[in-house]
């Protein structure tokens, strides 16, 4: 049996260019890297309650290898359709960050989601990842961008108070016309 040896070598950009045979990995790598695992949380974490709601409304009508592939897929294209906007938000308007600091919040963010699904615990990728990533500032509030945070705070705190209502309006007018 036969194990690949990886090399590590360090030194400059310049220095390390001419090296053949090894794997380049710079900070912007490892950021790119870190936000798929924050992917791949989130899909750990929101699928499971996705594919029960379907089990729920289909019944066994459906195999749950399918629901579960459906769910996943869909996530993954409404992602990518409507994530980068959520996305663009998280990246840039909260706080300015190196690849450094983006690695460091995007390895916190799918640390704690990750774990946090595998033990049932609900929880959004969206608000982990901002506290995350506005944690990056550290003492320096100075480097957050207030008005973001705040329509953020307001967005999350709004939102289920219309949902709510919204329901209750939905409820009453479903009940007169059963009635």
């Amino acid at each position: 049996m036969q194990f690949t040896q990886i090399n590590v070598i360090t030194g400059t950009r310049e220095d390390c260019s001419s090296a053949r045979g090894y794997l380049r990995f710079s900070s912007a790598t490892a950021h790119w890297l870190s936000s798929g695992a924050v992917g791949f949380a989130r899909g750990l974490n929101d699928t499971p309650k996705l594919v029960a709601i379907g089990f729920l409304v289909l019944g066994t009508a459906v195999s749950l290898k399918l629901l579960l592939l459906t769910v996943a897929g869909a996530m993954f294209v409404g992602s990518l359709y409507a994530g980068r906007r959520i996305a663009r938000v998280l990246a840039e308007k909260i706080v300015r960050m190196d690849h450094r600091e983006g690695f460091l919040a995007n390895l916190t963010t799918a640390l704690l989601v990750g774990i946090g699904a595998n033990f049932g615990v609900p929880m959004s990728t969206t608000h982990v990842s901002t506290g995350a990533i506005a944690g990056i500032a550290g003492g320096d509030t100075a480097r957050l961008n207030r008005r973001t945070l705040r329509d953020l705070v307001l967005a999350w705190t709004v939102t289920p108070l219309v949902a709510a209502l919204m329901a209750g309006i939905a409820y009453l007018i479903a009940a007169r016309l059963i009635s």
